[in-house]
């Protein structure tokens, strides 16, 4: 479903070729937050005969859909690189993704940062809208790109002529090898950029800015104290 609705996206917004649809890293233990309630609770309601057979059919299938759900929502979450640019978010029914386009992103932004642990410490949030899913993958991707608003597909912000706009820093859990990330991203971004550039983009991507307790906030591009 997302890949076949990415590439509509995709082709309906004018982002030319689909490179990578890569799915958010989720750790098992997030996802037992969800299952295993919900496995304790058919347990417990299968085996107490006093709870009637229908009202225990009813409960524990509504809290097994409603668990499961939950769980697949918090793990749906795509990182799309197009050649015009990237779409970010949930992909399933009712929801609608972010799009960044690489025209409204300093490519001297675009970084590796490992981990992401202390990517969360250095800019200060785990999961937001512009963070999505970077608090226990090892690498995440970071990019200075346009503001919330502005991503939106559905009800974008309007902004009046000559408005200067701050621009956000985004970020997507890319989990334990960012090697396809970083190909399609070069592959997308190589043939825009001069080839003095593009060989430096290249290198940024490939050599992933390793943080530690005394990194400055500003070493990760986009994440100056100031904004």
């Amino acid at each position: 479903m997302t890949r076949a609705r990415a590439h509509r996206l995709a082709r309906r917004l004018g982002l030319g070729e689909v490179l990578l649809v890569r799915r958010t890293y989720v750790p098992p233990w997030l996802r037992a937050m969800f299952w295993v309630p919900a496995l304790l609770l058919v347990w417990v309601n299968v085996s107490d005969p006093l709870v009637a057979p229908l009202a225990n059919v009813l409960l524990t299938g509504g809290f097994v859909l409603v668990a499961i759900g939950a769980a697949e929502l918090v793990a749906a979450d795509h990182l799309v690189v197009t050649r015009g640019g990237l779409l970010l978010g949930t992909f399933w029914p009712g929801f609608t993704p972010y799009l960044i386009r690489w025209d409204d992103v300093d490519p001297a932004t675009i970084r590796v940062a490992t981990p992401g642990r202390l990517f969360v410490r250095h800019t200060g949030s785990g999961f937001s809208f512009t963070r999505r899913m970077v608090g226990w993958p090892r690498y995440v991707l970071s990019l200075d790109g346009p503001p919330l608003g502005l991503a939106r597909l559905r009800r974008p912000a309007v902004v009046p002529p000559g408005t200067q706009v701050r621009t956000a820093l985004w970020s997507f859990g890319i989990g334990r090898d960012p090697g396809d990330v970083v190909a399609a991203i070069d592959a997308a971004l190589s043939p825009r950029l001069p080839p003095d550039e593009a060989e430096v983009l290249r290198h940024e991507l490939a050599t992933p800015l390793v943080l530690d307790a005394h990194t400055p906030p500003e070493a990760i591009p986009g994440n100056a104290p100031a904004r």
